[in-house]
């Protein structure tokens, strides 16, 4: 995915159709990680 997508192929998230995402606890959860790595 990096080669063809770049940057923006770091975080990849594969979901049920019934899938219920906290995105407040999500971003916190994300923002722990360095962006430039």
């Amino acid at each position: 995915f990096a080669d063809s997508y770049g940057r923006n192929s770091s975080w990849i998230f594969f979901c049920e159709e019934e899938t219920t995402i906290n995105l407040s606890k999500l971003l916190m959860t994300l923002q722990k990680f360095q962006k430039s790595k």
